[in-house]
């Protein structure tokens, strides 16, 4: 199997355009801008009033999925091309994404309100000078950022209400989680590969990270310490590390089939235990973050 190439090679930047609104991965690169509950604002500090978030583009499928869970997509009139989720979402206009945004569609949609997950800041600039639309930043490195975002989205859209219901039942469902994983007797050694080619895991600091441990799991690349939330790792240190259990997204089943034909003697593959989830209910900081858990806890327990 082949070692990663660098970052900056064109399959790690196919990789970082195809992942970077799902799950905010280019974080990695650019940090991420957390909104304050109480007084969410936009790239310029400016508040973000209720009363003048009527028309909202999302550049985030999770956002959008909180958006439509709260029953604010009445308001939500653009999407990215990721936002697959709820079905409604699919019938609002798609203006590409964070890093291949179509302006002039965008700006034909006369937005009030861009949410994103992660910057491009000439972007953003362009879109302050050519149009009213705030632009919210939204944290999605933890699972609790989930209900703060919940909260916020709430109340920007109107629909507090709604918005402190779910983020109280987001809020009880991952204390449960925790709680059950607590009285497991050992924590499984956890191997999430991200991306196959080049090889690139989630490590210390990711929202991937923060689902494995909430889950019960022990991250296999836990101790890294290179600042970077999704590092690339190499085939090597994957067999040196032998965790009990390998995650992966659906998408990468050619890789984990050649994994399990060319490394007999990993434990996971002796076990059996090289696990598909669903990608986009795992990835996304959203409303579905307990059905991830479940699924998670399901493919890591013993």
């Amino acid at each position: 199997m082949r070692i990663p190439r660098l970052p900056g090679s064109p399959a790690f930047n196919r990789l970082m355009r195809r992942l970077a609104v799902p799950l905010g991965l280019m974080a990695l690169m650019i940090p991420l801008i957390a909104a304050p509950v109480q007084a969410m604002t936009d790239l310029a500090g400016k508040i973000v009033a209720a009363s003048t978030t009527r028309r909202i583009i999302s550049l985030s499928p999770a956002s959008t999925e909180i958006l439509f869970a709260i029953g604010a997509g009445a308001q939500v009139v653009g999407v990215s091309d990721f936002c697959n989720y709820p079905p409604a979402a699919t019938e609002r206009p798609r203006v590409g994404g964070v890093m291949t945004l179509n302006l002039e569609k965008t700006l034909s949609l006369r937005p009030d309100l861009v949410i994103t997950t992660d910057g491009n800041p000439r972007l953003y600039d362009r879109l302050d000078r050519l149009s009213q639309a705030q632009i919210v930043q939204l944290s999605s490195v933890t699972l609790a950022s989930i209900a703060t975002n919940i909260m916020d989205l709430g109340r920007i859209t109107g629909r507090e209400e709604q918005a402190q219901r779910l983020a109280k039942q987001v809020r009880r469902g991952i204390q449960e989680t925790i709680e059950r994983a607590s009285k497991r007797e050992k924590k499984p050694k956890v191997f999430y590969m991200v991306w196959g080619e080049p090889l690139i895991t989630a490590g210390p600091g990711s929202y991937l990270d923060d689902l494995i441990r909430t889950a019960g799991g022990e991250n296999a690349v836990g101790r890294l310490s290179t600042g970077n939330p999704y590092p690339p790792y190499s085939w090597e240190a994957l067999i040196a590390a032998d965790p009990d259990v390998i995650l992966a997204p659906r998408h990468l089943q050619p890789t984990l089939d050649k994994l399990r034909r060319t490394q007999k003697g990993l434990k996971a593959v002796r076990s059996g235990r090289i696990m598909l989830l669903d990608d986009d209910r795992v990835s996304r900081p959203g409303p579905r973050v307990l059905e991830a858990l479940e699924e998670v806890s399901k493919a890591i327990a013993p």
